[in-house]
């Protein structure tokens, strides 16, 4: 819509990836929060409350957390500052 990945509008300051790199990071959190979002409404709907809240707190924010930190070698892989430094020596 944008002809530009949402990630990198919101993120362009703080990585500096190649297009692939912007398309690729977009995609996975996309997938990852649209399976987070299947799993919430599976935890939900089959337990209590209390069960679904300690969840929320214990279950989604430490994989948010492992997800994040597993995208570590796509933005070493993708990383345009490390592109440049090459294309120059």
């Amino acid at each position: 819509m944008f002809r530009k990945p949402l990630l990198e509008m919101v993120f362009d300051s703080v990585f500096n990836l190649s297009p692939e790199g912007w398309r690729k990071l977009t995609l996975r959190w996309c997938v990852f929060f649209l399976a987070m979002a299947v799993l919430n409404e599976i935890v939900w709907r089959s337990v209590t409350t209390d069960v679904w809240v300690s969840f929320k707190l214990f279950g989604a924010v430490p994989l948010t957390f492992l997800f994040a930190a597993l995208q570590y070698p796509l933005l070493m892989k993708h990383d345009a500052g490390t592109d440049a430094a090459e294309a120059k020596e």
